[in-house]
């Protein structure tokens, strides 16, 4: 595969990529307007199915004082994945990973400063002393210390 024709294979699964991200973003913005269109409704969560016992009876509709909680926790978790999708296509953040990434920052900026800034010596370093090889102590030097 020659240059031409990969740089052309790059530019087609790009507006590839660009259609579906632009069809998923349509998809969410809908799915987003028809939970609104359901919370707008007052006795949406005090709606209730009931069904008769005979066969030939058709489920019929009641609105009842007590809500339905399953249906309240299950438009929670509707709500609470489609806030993560939107902020995933979108690429937004959320305050917590906003903030991480200011921390992220922050340090990374300390960090450069500190190998950019020459070191002031202190009087306290350490390190290792290096010395020449005629400043090393002979056999004989060491006869001191078997006792001749």
């Amino acid at each position: 595969m020659g240059k031409k024709s990969a740089k052309i294979n790059k530019k087609v699964s790009a507006k590839g990529e660009a259609k579906r991200l632009v069809a998923l973003q349509a998809a969410a913005e809908d799915m987003m307007a028809a939970v609104a269109r359901t919370l707008r409704d007052p006795y949406q969560f005090h709606r209730y199915a009931i069904s008769g016992k005979a066969e030939d009876k058709m489920p019929r509709e009641v609105i009842l004082a007590k809500a339905d909680t399953k249906a309240m926790r299950d438009m929670a978790v509707v709500l609470k994945d489609m806030t993560a999708a939107v902020r995933n296509l979108y690429d937004i953040g959320t305050r917590s990973e906003e903030s991480a990434v200011e921390i992220a920052k922050a340090r990374l900026l300390l960090e450069q400063e500190r190998a950019n800034t020459p070191k002031q010596p202190t009087g306290k370093e350490g390190g290792i002393v290096v010395l020449p090889p005629d400043h090393f102590l002979r056999e004989e030097d060491l006869s001191f210390l078997k006792g001749e």
